[in-house]
């Protein structure tokens, strides 16, 4: 069995976030094999942590939903991830690094990483 993936790769794919503090964001990351086949996955989770290790969000709850994506449509082949405007509100930070890991076929992989960064609000 070939590792899942965001796209036809065997390594996580690095992607930068951008996060306006004080606003909803919001993202969905399908997940797919080498051939570009949707994969059923089974969970998930991700994170954003700063350099020193502290978990700044946790995508749990409402935040984190495997949905069905693909033609034919497979179910939970796709993550979506929220960041409520709410709790961005609160950030104190600018610079983490986050990342997402599924598992499927009773193995975990993380297909998704990279910087983050949130930028202050302006018109508020």
């Amino acid at each position: 069995m070939t590792a899942p993936s965001y796209v036809a790769a065997n390594t996580a794919t690095s992607i930068a976030l951008v996060v306006d503090k004080g606003s909803l964001w919001a993202r969905g990351f399908p997940v797919i094999d080498m051939a570009g086949n949707p994969v059923t996955v089974v969970s998930a989770q991700a994170q954003i942590r700063s350099r020193d290790g502290i978990v700044r969000f946790e995508f749990t709850g409402a935040n984190l939903a495997l949905v069905a994506s693909g033609s034919p449509s497979v179910a939970a082949s796709q993550v979506n991830l929220r960041i409520p405007s709410a709790a961005s509100t609160l950030w104190d930070w600018s610079s983490a690094r986050w990342s997402l890991e599924v598992t499927t076929g009773g193995e975990t992989y993380r297909i998704c990483d990279g910087p983050v960064s949130a930028r202050d609000e302006t018109t508020r």
